[in-house]
């Protein structure tokens, strides 16, 4: 198992570790890097959806991890567009749009937008794999054309047209990934352990390959004797 592979791993087993749980606003500032003044303006300048719901005032918000995710993008955007609005639009294009086609389509067991929000907060595979996955060998880029509809690709950037002026790439992945080792810390996931584990793992496959006889076909052996 190679290095890149590993960290995929990784990556993978502390977003299931962190699936399913709520964090507080100070907890997403934190991970996210976003200045606590920043956090208002995103929620109440646009219309950005997100799967928790508001608990009313006077009543402290928590985020579920898919909207700790979105309103993570939600500021890179805003930094590059300064336009909230614009932003929130190609956020909320990735978050429930793949689910709610599910729903409407009777694939999901889920009859209103409420009761589909809350199973995204309860399992974030049921939000787009650009949130769920965690392959650092493939990762998912997010691409803002003037323009044009946002494109989600897992191809190699070569495959990008960078003619157009004013394109804005991110790689949510990474993003994401540095994002879920912040909560994790955060919530008590031992990285070491972890660590430990996935290199024992990993020697063990390397020796096991090392000591594995090679493989001869029929023709080889017709050809000895």
């Amino acid at each position: 198992m190679s290095t890149e592979l590993i960290a995929s791993q990784a990556a993978t087993e502390i977003v299931q570790f962190l699936d399913g749980q709520r964090f507080s606003p100070s907890e997403l500032c934190h991970a996210g890097d976003l200045k606590t003044m920043s956090l208002p303006n995103l929620l109440n300048k646009s219309n950005l959806e997100l799967a928790s719901a508001n608990p009313g005032r006077g009543r402290a918000r928590e985020f579920c991890l898919v909207d700790v995710y979105a309103l993570v993008l939600m500021d890179r955007v805003v930094k590059l567009l300064k336009d909230y609005g614009t932003a929130a639009n190609i956020v909320n294009s990735f978050t429930f749009s793949v689910a709610r086609i599910l729903m409407m389509e009777g694939k999901l067991p889920y009859g209103t937008d409420h009761e589909l929000k809350q199973a995204i907060c309860d399992s974030l595979r049921l939000a787009t794999p650009e949130y769920f996955q965690r392959d650092l060998t493939r990762p998912w880029y997010i691409v803002i054309r003037p323009g044009e509809e946002p494109l989600s690709t897992k191809d190699p950037l070569e495959h990008i047209p960078y003619a157009m002026n004013g394109m804005i790439i991110f790689n949510v992945t990474l993003l994401f990934a540095e994002v879920d080792k912040k909560l994790a810390r955060m919530r008590g996931f031992d990285f070491r352990q972890q660590s430990a584990r996935l290199n024992r793992k990993m020697a063990a496959e390397t020796a096991a390959a090392i000591l594995r006889p090679p493989a001869y076909d029929d023709g080889d052996l017709d050809g000895d004797a």
